[in-house]
């Protein structure tokens, strides 16, 4: 991922391709998503996508490190476990906010009519 773009396409992407009679429910989706992410799984990639986030979307960076924070333990973790639990916690939200975007879109679609 080189800028913020990628990182919106890239969630896009994964919007898009969410299918509720194959996935089921959207927060077991975006779960689905986030922990099988290359940004979860490589601590590389994970440190990437944390620099870009926190200089372009600061609020999705301090809502995803808060959420890490909740659930790291020092005594059994590393420095790169919690980036990667951040890069999670980064995509989950990023996933839950753009997918209540399409929503709320087609409900104002819906209630137009």
């Amino acid at each position: 991922m080189k800028n913020i773009k990628d990182f919106n396409d890239y969630i896009s992407m994964m919007i898009a391709d969410y299918d509720a009679d194959h996935y089921g429910d959207y927060n077991t989706y975006a779960h689905w998503c986030a922990d099988g992410s290359e940004y979860t799984i490589f601590y590389h990639s994970a440190w990437d996508l944390i620099e870009l986030v926190k200089r372009y979307r600061s609020d999705l960076f301090y809502v995803g490190e808060e959420m890490a924070m909740n659930t790291f333990d020092p005594k059994h973790s590393s420095v790169d476990n919690l980036i990667t639990s951040v890069a999670y916690y980064i995509i989950y939200t990023a996933m839950l906010n753009a997918f209540n975007q399409v929503h709320e879109s087609d409900v104002e679609e819906g209630d137009e009519s």
